[in-house]
């Protein structure tokens, strides 16, 4: 997958949207279960694009593809270990956007 620097993504990640989106994630957090459709608009938010060429749907990063793919489970609910494992990996995501906004990458 390739990134384009005229990617929507890349264009309006702010600071203040970083921080957002961490507010997200934190609330995410202290839910129980969460619903598939959360994760997965959450990842897209971050810069993450659905590759569906594998049994699982699995979220590529598009600006930071060294990233590993996160795996979101295609079930109405997502168990708590598997939503943390998501939340532990976009929140990679969201560092690196933070040292790319400071200009450390």
């Amino acid at each position: 997958m390739t990134f384009e620097s005229d990617d929507i993504i890349y264009n309006t990640v702010t600071t203040e949207s970083v921080e957002k989106l961490r507010q997200q994630v934190d609330r995410l957090r202290r839910q129980g279960d969460v619903k598939r459709r959360e994760l997965e608009s959450l990842a897209e938010k971050i810069g993450r694009k659905l590759d569906r060429s594998k049994s699982e749907p699995i979220y590529k990063s598009a600006r930071f593809p060294e990233h590993k793919i996160i795996s979101i489970p295609n079930h109405r609910k997502i168990k708590r270990f598997i939503k943390e494992q998501v939340l532990n990996d976009l929140e990679d995501d969201l560092d690196a956007w933070e040292e790319l906004l400071k200009g450390e990458i």
